[in-house]
């Protein structure tokens, strides 16, 4: 059983890394990664507080951080997660990025799809594709080949759009001087929008105003959607607890963990959100490989349950720890309520809500397989 579990590990590791070809770069000593435009690498992954990259990348580029800057080329897909983005290097394929300020001033081969707080498309961008966005504010002064959808928040068009646009909901909507639809555009907003002069719609313009809520109907589904939420966080808090109190000395090393190489952490766990499901098709598509599939899915379904209300642990213990001031390491009914509170807030948190939560979630993963690859070694 040992070695079957020792394979279960090298295929969850290793023969992804073949697969994809990949360069997994997380920094030991410090928490922010720059990578060298001297480096050439065919996929990038990679996480820090900090991340520049220069390079010129082959092929795909994920990386999830603080403030992510891309400056060198990647030659196709793109996805980045981080509280700032700029993305200044040219993308061969496909972009998808969620921040809390997001800047392309590069341009993107294919599709550009974004959510985030404010975004921004410099004047010297041009996307070959569609694109797509959710936001707070959006602001477009480049080059769009294709059609463009956006939702929510403050829109300025002042770049040229050569497709239809259409956006939804929209708080206010702006034309520019420079603006340019080569289609149709139709938008939703309170009021119709502010259009410069000379700014030029080829198309048909359509404007929606912005309906009335029907206030009985919507106060009976918060309720009930009240009443939902806060049996789940209830729920989260008891499952925290069992963890925090069953599981103590265990659940103080993990979080402990946590502390120490909290991008690094994320980084592995991130790797395993990544290519565990290339791995198990893999090992499920083949006849010899079934069994390890198996014991592969099973044991990966746990963990990733597992790590949830640690997740929810770790986040509470770094608020307790910031605030405190004998910044003493905690992990109690305090640090459970906290951490499953502050989840819960955040899930409602449009747009950029979910990165605090998930940047936990991946921290505890990444811990928990670091645990189960250490535990794995000892008992071969």
């Amino acid at each position: 059983m040992k070695k079957l579990f020792i394979v279960f590990i090298a295929v969850l590791f290793v023969l992804p890394a073949f697969a994809l070809a990949a360069d997994f770069k997380v920094s030991q000593e410090s928490d922010n990664v720059s990578i060298a435009s001297s480096e050439q690498v065919k996929n990038l992954y990679t996480a820090g507080a900090n991340v520049t990259s220069d390079a010129n990348v082959l092929g795909d580029m994920v990386v999830a951080g603080g403030y992510v800057t891309v400056n060198g080329k990647v030659q196709q897909g793109l996805m980045l997660v981080a509280g700032n983005i700029l993305v200044s290097g040219d993308v061969g394929q496909n972009v998808r990025v969620a921040g809390g300020n997001v800047q392309i001033t590069g341009n993107v081969g294919q599709d550009l799809l974004v959510a985030g707080g404010t975004v921004d498309i410099g004047d010297k961008s041009t996307i070959s594709g569609d694109f797509l966005s959710a936001s707070g504010t959006s602001t477009i002064s480049g080059n769009i080949l294709g059609n463009v959808k956006l939702a929510g928040g403050s829109v300025t068009i002042n770049g040229r759009i050569n497709g239809d646009v259409t956006i939804y909901d929209a708080q206010s909507v702006e034309l520019g001087s420079n603006a340019y639809i080569g289609g149709d555009f139709k938008y939703e907003a309170p009021q119709s929008a502010t259009i410069a002069s000379t700014a030029k719609v080829v198309g048909a313009t359509e404007f929606s105003p912005t309906t009335p809520v029907n206030f009985t109907a919507l106060a009976g589904l918060m309720a009930f959607a009240t009443i939902a939420k806060w049996l789940g966080v209830l729920s989260a808090f008891i499952l925290a607890l069992l963890v925090a109190y069953l599981l103590t000395k265990f659940a103080k090393y993990m979080v402990g963990k946590s502390f120490e190489k909290p991008w690094a952490s994320f980084g592995w766990g991130m790797l395993v959100l990544i290519v565990s499901p290339i791995a198990l098709l893999i090992l499920l598509a083949s006849i010899l490989g079934l069994s390890v599939g198996i014991l592969l899915g099973v044991t990966l379904g746990a963990v990733m349950v597992f790590a949830k209300p640690l997740g929810a642990l770790v986040l509470g213990a770094w608020i307790v720890r910031l605030f405190s001031k004998g910044k003493e390491l905690r992990v109690d009914w305090l640090t459970a309520l906290i951490g499953v509170l502050l989840v819960a807030v955040l899930s409602v948190v449009p747009v950029v809500g979910w990165i605090i939560p998930f940047f936990t979630y991946m921290v505890a993963l990444g811990v928990l397989v670091e645990w189960t690859w250490n535990w794995a070694k000892r008992n071969r």
